[in-house]
């Protein structure tokens, strides 16, 4: 686990290097950034999710959180019961160089970025910039929280969910 996530964190840091700074959420810079990191800090742990609209279709899938450098990345790492195919390392970030919110998530197709909207209200959002799907996350409990995205960013392709309690 801690060799994935030092490997993740170097390649993401890497990246980062080349990636333009307009790329990264403009309003979230500095102590907004971090406060807005603060804020997921209830993700923190292990989750029960089942996926509903994805591929497979339905699907029983953990979901684990924890902060590490400071509080700067929050690093979740997704196993998908029965298809390990499926399985994701994500970090979700403040980088300075950057200006800002950032994601970065490892798949079996390669990596996948997001520029980082910040809350909305009781909201956390972000959006894929490889295919425009909208990503967002919403505590609906004291131990239940709801991951929606939306296909493409559009609201006509059908929503994948994951409903998750720890």
């Amino acid at each position: 686990l801690m060799r994935q996530t030092s490997s993740a964190l170097l390649a993401v840091l890497c990246i980062g290097a080349v990636i333009s700074p307009a790329w990264a959420s403009s309003d979230l810079r500095g102590q907004n950034a971090m406060n807005a990191m603060k804020r997921l800090s209830y993700l923190t742990g292990t989750w029960r999710c089942v996926t509903h609209g994805g591929d497979p279709n339905t699907s029983a899938m953990r979901l684990r959180y924890n902060f590490i450098a400071g509080g700067r990345w929050l690093v979740e790492q997704s196993d998908v019961k029965g298809s390990p195919e499926w399985d994701t390392v994500q970090l979700w970030g403040y980088e300075p160089r950057l200006g800002g919110l950032v994601a970065f998530q490892f798949t079996q197709y390669g990596l996948a970025t997001k520029q980082v909207s910040g809350w909305n209200g009781d909201t956390f959002s972000g959006t894929r910039t490889d295919n425009g799907a909208k990503v967002s996350v919403k505590r609906t409990g004291p131990n239940t929280m709801r991951w929606t995205i939306h296909p493409n960013g559009s609201g006509t392709a059908k929503d994948i969910t994951q409903d998750c309690t720890r």
